[in-house]
């Protein structure tokens, strides 16, 4: 019984193809990047650009150097707004945004508008025309949100952009929801490995469609050029000074190499979503619409308190899932949960069928 429901949070398990390989690197392989030209680094580099063009295949990038790595999606996130002339100009961004978006805003001093949306959170795409786009210069999307698992119309809102950059963070969709940057015409996209790629922490990244634009962020040794106080204008080296994490990367491309099949269809966790939405005393925070639904839903009583609510579910019946606001401030002010706060689960591709009936009776049983 996998009773673990906290993959919004981070991933588990992994396949066990990832700790495998990463064991053989640290003991058997090691090297670094990129800064020599022994049997070692060659195979340690050519390892980092198979990753590389493989996050690039999954997100519909021809390119695999228009990925950049780095710690995290935050640190992409970080990394491609601080690159921007942001000042001044007016920022576009989803009801549902995370603070790994919101917060460089704010410390980069830049206004926001929020884009109109139904109480789900789902951005009214038709709305969007009554928007002006004088002097818009970034439109931000939450691809899918962490807190009630709304899938935002990436295609509808990359059509009204136009020339308009777009920015989209998948976070907590990649991996599970298919996008395609070049169909779409996205500018930036970030991303992380240790969700729903199902790779560790500490790796992740970012995609930029014209990274020229882009100044860096860190500056530092790349390998190449050693001789210049300037940063190289090769890429992908002008955005990743410094050793990458490579025992993240060998995660990673492990676990997209190793990825399971799911062992639960959509179907059951529609069905699960219905039988919840029918328990007395719970209101449940998803799509209005299932088919606008990712595998993460919030949810909270109306007769307990969320604490009390999240420590039954473990403490009885071994639930493994996170409770409070998620570090999505702006979602929960859209969703009028952010008193409250919500008991957050999230499927991987190793729960059963019988896991989420085991979980939605400890739901049932632990209000009784």
């Amino acid at each position: 019984m996998n009773k673990y429901f906290d993959n919004g949070s981070t991933s588990y398990p992994k396949p066990k193809k990832v700790a495998e390989d990463i064991y053989d690197y640290i003991v058997n392989l090691g090297g670094t990047y990129g800064r020599a030209a022994y049997e070692r680094v060659i195979k340690c580099t050519s390892m980092v650009e198979s990753c590389r063009d493989k996050v690039a295949q999954i997100i519909g990038a021809s390119d695999g150097a228009n990925i950049f790595w780095c710690q995290n999606a935050t640190m992409g996130s970080n990394t491609v707004l601080n690159s921007l002339n942001l000042e001044g100009k007016r920022v576009l961004i989803s009801p549902m945004e995370h603070n790994a978006i919101t917060r460089p805003l704010h410390h980069l001093n830049v206004e926001w508008e929020v884009m109109p949306c139904f109480d789900d959170g789902f951005v009214d795409v038709e709305k969007l025309n009554q928007i002006s786009k004088d002097n818009l210069s970034l439109i931000i999307v939450n691809h899918q949100s962490n807190v009630n698992g709304i899938i935002q119309p990436i295609e509808e809102i990359c059509k009204w952009a136009g020339d308009t950059e777009v920015m989209v963070d998948t976070s907590q969709s990649l991996g599970h929801i298919n996008i395609d940057v070049e169909k779409n015409n996205i500018d930036y996209l970030i991303f992380t490995g240790h969700k729903g790629l199902l790779g560790v922490s500490g790796i992740g990244g970012y995609y930029s469609k014209n990274p020229r634009k882009m100044k860096p962020l860190i500056y530092g040794g790349t390998g190449t050029s050693s001789e210049s106080y300037s940063m190289p204008n090769s890429y992908p080296d002008t955005q990743e000074a410094g050793t990458p994490n490579m025992v993240g990367i060998v995660g990673l491309n492990s676990a997209i190499e190793n990825r399971p099949k799911s062992q639960h269809t959509k179907k059951e966790v529609f069905d699960f979503l219905v039988e919840l939405k029918k328990i007395k005393g719970l209101r449940v925070l998803c799509a209005n619409d299932f088919k606008n639904q990712g595998e993460l839903l919030s949810f909270y009583s109306t007769e307990i308190s969320g604490s009390e609510f999240v420590l039954r579910l473990n403490r009885d019946f071994g639930i493994e899932c996170r409770y409070g606001v998620h570090c999505a401030p702006l979602a929960h002010r859209t969703l009028k949960t952010l008193e409250l706060g919500t008991i957050r689960v999230a499927f991987s591709p190793y729960h059963t069928h019988e896991d989420l009936e085991y979980l939605l009776q400890s739901i049932k049983k632990a209000l009784i």
